[in-house]
């Protein structure tokens, strides 16, 4: 098996998988996506956890905040960090 040639097992993570693959592929929604992203993250608890089977998950990792403001946005506002 090739790398990036994984088999996903689980129907939740298939699920999830194929949504962010439809994101991605659809350039509208992957920049609605990126700009309620810093709105978004600034409602969510800090403690977050995913819910169900995947909460272990979650319990695991540490998630860092969500900007609020993209590296897009940053990088047109500030002229590639020049300014």
């Amino acid at each position: 098996m090739a790398e990036g040639d994984a088999k996903v097992k689980h129907p939740a993570e298939k699920a999830v998988f194929k949504a962010v693959e439809t994101v991605v592929d659809h350039h509208p929604l992957w920049n609605a996506a990126v700009k309620s992203a810093g709105k978004a993250g600034v409602l969510l608890p800090k403690n977050l956890g995913l819910p169900g089977p995947l909460h272990g998950w979650t319990d695991s990792r540490s998630i860092p905040d969500i900007p609020e403001q993209s590296f897009r946005t940053w990088w047109k506002r500030t002229d590639g960090g020049t300014r």
